[in-house]
């Protein structure tokens, strides 16, 4: 008499690729080994399984190229390690760069978005100037300007003075910071292209917005390409660009 198979009595050379059927399989019957590169579409890759230690750190010198493109008339406070590229990429826009009181951008940006309220300011921080200044989160928050967004390049170093590692290193938790001192909004973006997507919805955000931008070490610091127009005559231009009339469209 013909008896029904048991899962026992099965081989594995009897089981075609066809028979399996995917509500079959477990996850724990799946080995590491056993998965190709090949095997791994997009689609399969959810966000949430994405680990920032995967990600290659962005570029400062695009981020800020990306910035200069959509900031339209907005007052930009680049500092430190931000401030040669953005001398290269907007040498004659709306910016006044703090170098020379390292920690000084975030405060410098307060006081010009409250005295423009009209215009967006953007702050182009670094995690090591920050952390001089941690007061100014708190300040920033209770003044609450909607016009601000505080950008902050996190590298994990004091790169302009070589490189040495900050207090903390990369496990320095700004976003929190930023939340806890009462931001409107704070994010943390590690890859290019989500910096892409979601700028332009962070530049018309109400503010005070807060963004940490993990990145690499910018090609050049305030030591290796000295120059640019003194932090005083800086001020004196802003102000007379500020101060004229603005075009009609």
């Amino acid at each position: 008499m013909a008896h029904d198979p048991k899962p026992q009595d099965a081989k594995p050379q009897d089981v075609k690729p066809q028979d399996v059927k995917p509500q079959d399989v477990k996850p724990q019957d799946v080995k590491p080994q056993d998965v190709k590169p090949q095997d791994v579409k997009p689609q399969d890759v959810k966000p949430q399984d994405v680990k920032p230690q995967d990600v290659k750190p962005m570029k400062p010198e695009e981020i800020l190229k990306l910035i200069h493109a959509q900031r339209g008339t907005a007052i930009c406070v680049p500092t430190m390690t931000t401030s040669p590229a953005w001398r290269t990429i907007a040498p004659d826009d709306l910016s006044v760069g703090c170098v020379g009181f390292m920690g000084g951008a975030s405060s410098l940006g307060l006081g010009l978005a409250l005295a423009q309220p009209d215009r967006r300011v953007l702050v182009l921080d670094g995690d090591g100037s920050l952390l001089m200044q941690l007061g100014s989160l708190a300040t920033i928050a209770g003044a609450a300007p909607r016009n601000l967004v505080h950008f902050l390049f996190k590298n994990g170093v004091y790169h302009t003075s070589g490189a040495q590692g900050i207090p903390g290193g990369l496990t320095v938790d700004f976003v929190a910071m930023a939340k806890g001192a009462g931001y409107r909004a704070a994010y943390a973006i590690h890859d290019i292209e989500d910096f892409k997507r979601r700028l332009p919805e962070l530049l018309k955000a109400e503010g005070p917005v807060f963004v940490e931008l993990h990145t690499g070490l910018s090609e050049q610091t305030p030591m290796t390409a000295r120059g640019g127009v003194p932090f005083p005559q800086q001020v004196t231009d802003l102000r007379a660009k500020l101060l004229k009339p603005r075009a009609r469209a």
